[in-house]
């Protein structure tokens, strides 16, 4: 059976968190780095587009992002 995944991203004023799993609350995989300050709204895109290379985009259903 195939299930869709969901992306969701937390970016806080310290941490910039990012999970994926199914609609079920089932996590797959998780990642946590610290926001780095200095480098601003910058540095938090690259570590998202790091993050995201991991996933083709069509195992993806939908992202929610929170700030």
């Amino acid at each position: 059976m195939h299930k869709e995944k969901f992306l969701g991203i937390e970016i806080g004023g310290t941490k910039l968190q990012i999970v994926c799993g199914y609609a079920d609350g089932t996590l797959l995989s998780t990642h946590r780095s610290k926001v780095n300050r200095e480098e601003g709204a910058v540095g938090i895109r690259n570590t998202i587009e790091t993050v995201l290379k991991q996933y083709a985009p069509q195992q993806i259903a939908a992202i929610g992002v929170g700030v």
